[in-house]
């Protein structure tokens, strides 16, 4: 909905970002109680607010992928633990064109090795040429 935005792009994104919750279910009652709590997502900290929370619960793509009015890039590892690949194959499917997809074979969910960074990184600044100025 921001007429500015020419391309999108998307790395290890979940299809329903709710289904996220079940990494940090433990804590909900910390974060409803004290407004953010400290969760390990692959392995890593986070604080996670409760307007995070909310958010989640609200969000929809299946609400608004079919109507994006703007290039997309999906890029996802086969080997994902966190979210896996079938979630960036449902954003794919649901966007209209144009839109391409990108497998980030053996890349850590938040591509922590410098060099899955890079090359993800790359890919993106190339296939951004054509839709920004």
């Amino acid at each position: 909905r921001v007429p500015s935005v020419r391309a999108l792009v998307t790395i290890a994104a979940p299809f329903e970002p709710a289904v996220l919750m079940h990494h940090f279910e433990d804590r909900l009652d910390e974060i409803e109680r004290a407004g953010q709590a400290r969760v390990l997502v692959s392995g890593r900290p986070f604080t996670i607010k409760k307007q995070f929370i909310e958010d989640l619960a609200r969000t929809r793509p299946s609400d608004y992928l079919p109507a994006l009015q703007t290039a997309l890039l999906v890029m996802h590892s086969p080997q994902d633990d966190v979210v896996p690949i079938e979630n960036a194959e449902r954003i794919f499917a649901a966007a209209p064109q144009p839109k391409s997809f990108v497998a980030l074979h053996g890349a850590h969910h938040l591509l922590l090795k410098e060099q899955d960074a890079r090359y993800a990184g790359s890919i993106i600044a190339r296939w951004a040429e054509r839709y920004v100025d």
